[in-house]
């Protein structure tokens, strides 16, 4: 014997009452916004950052970093360190110049102390010994001021922290050597200064300190 079908239950009547948990036929199964309650955005993966928005951790999304370079890290050297080194390579040249200049010096004032006329005094020879010593000294110092120099110079662009200070360094060099060399030390001292200045500056500091592999 068959049983009548139970109201609601007809699979024929598109009015009938459908099973609970199932959705109906040709509805959606999920509300679409702006009916009844909006549907809540999914949060974004945890420590990946949303687009545009807040990071997981709240702080705000960081863009603008290049692939690869890390934080903050510069990937071209900053122009006050090229500046810096332009000026190094220009104090390094001007020692060059003094040292060779120094030599021929030190060779005129010992060729002027060795003439017959001058040498008959008794004390020629030692004020000769003494300034030829004078000069050849300071020619010394000119030619280790210039390989300081280039070699500032040169390590600016794979130098590590260490090169910075040797660098501000010579810059205090140059500012003390100018003072002892007045009127014509005044370009040492102005080079001196611009290197020091450039040389605290974050963007130098920054390149200097710069992670290498």
């Amino acid at each position: 014997m068959s049983y009548p079908p139970q109201p609601g239950h007809d699979p024929n009547n598109p009015y009938a009452q459908q099973p609970q948990g199932q959705p109906g036929y040709g509805y959606p199964q999920q509300q679409a916004p702006g009916y009844g309650y909006p549907q809540e955005p999914q949060p974004a993966a945890y420590g990946y950052p949303q687009q545009g928005g807040l990071s997981a951790y709240g702080g705000p999304a960081e863009q603008g970093y290049p692939m690869g370079a890390g934080y903050g890290v510069p990937t071209q050297m900053p122009s006050p360190v090229k500046t810096v080194r332009i000026i190094n390579f220009v104090l390094g040249s001007l020692a060059v110049v003094g040292t060779l200049g120094l030599i021929l010096v030190a060779a005129l004032f010992n060729d002027a102390m060795n003439d017959p006329s001058v040498a008959a005094d008794p004390d020629a020879g030692m004020v000769a010994d003494l300034g030829t010593g004078v000069f050849v000294f300071l020619a010394f110092l000119a030619a280790a001021n210039a390989v300081y120099s280039f070699l500032c110079a040169v390590k600016a662009k794979t130098g590590g922290p260490g090169w910075r200070i040797a660098t501000i360094v010579l810059g205090s060099l140059s500012i003390l050597g100018g003072v002892f060399s007045l009127p014509t030390g005044v370009v040492n001292i102005a080079l001196g200064i611009l290197i020091i200045v450039f040389m605290c500056k974050a963007e130098a500091k920054a390149w200097y300190d710069r992670p290498r592999y």
